[in-house]
C-alpha cells in the first residue's frame, strides 16, 4: 500500500470497463500535499524529540553555561529545531515550476534552573529564612512583574502578575 494523500474517490471509470462502478483515487492538490507532508514531518520529529512550543528539542542534550570562575549561570540551553515544507520558485516567472522546499530553522531554548525564590535569596542565606524589607520587595516587584517564566513541571510559560511576600506556596 502506498502512503500518499488521497482526498476523495474520482467518480470517473477506470480503464477496465465502462460503467463498471469502480473508482480510482484522486491525488491531492498542492495545498493538501504540503499539509500532509508537514504532518508527516512533525510526527517524524516527534518520535525522537520533545515538542516545546512550535519547536522540537532533545530533552537529554543540553548545556549548562558557566561564568569565568566556573560557577553555573543557572540556565540550561537546549538546541531547538523547527522544520516545514513549502513551495519555492528558483526564478520568479509565470512558467517557472514550483519546487518542494524544506525550511529548517535552528534556535536555542533557554530554561532557568534556579527558581525565583533561589534568585531572590542569593547571597542572603537559605530561602526559608530570608526576609525582605519594603524597599527590597518593591525593587523585586519592579524587576520581575511582567517577566515570563517557565514551569519545570509542565513546560508551560506563565507571566508574573504579582509577587506576594507574606505567603508561602503551602499557605
Amino acid at each position: 500500500t502506498g502512503h500518499f494523500p488521497v482526498t476523495s474517490k474520482d467518480t470517473s471509470t477506470t480503464k477496465g470497463g465502462e460503467g463498471d462502478g469502480s473508482t480510482k483515487p484522486r491525488p491531492a492538490n498542492k495545498e493538501e500535499f504540503i499539509q500532509y507532508a508537514n504532518v508527516v514531518l512533525g510526527r517524524a520529529l516527534g518520535e525522537r524529540l520533545a515538542r516545546w512550543g512550535r519547536e522540537y528539542i532533545d530533552p537529554k542534550s543540553w548545556t549548562e553555561p558557566q561564568d569565568k570562575f566556573g560557577k553555573s549561570l543557572g540556565v540550561r540551553v537546549f538546541k531547538a529545531y523547527s522544520c516545514e515544507f513549502g513551495w519555492n520558485k528558483s526564478k520568479p516567472g509565470p512558467n517557472e515550476p514550483l519546487k518542494l522546499a524544506l525550511t529548517a530553522d535552528l534556535r536555542a531554548k533557554v530554561m532557568r534552573t534556579k527558581s525565583l525564590l533561589d534568585v531572590f535569596s542569593e547571597g542572603k542565606g537559605t530561602p526559608e529564612t530570608t526576609t525582605y524589607d519594603a524597599r527590597t520587595q518593591a525593587a523585586l516587584k519592579r524587576k520581575w512583574i511582567g517577566e515570563v517564566v517557565i514551569a519545570t513541571y509542565d513546560k508551560r510559560c506563565y507571566s508574573i502578575m504579582d509577587l506576594v511576600f507574606d505567603q508561602s506556596p503551602a499557605s
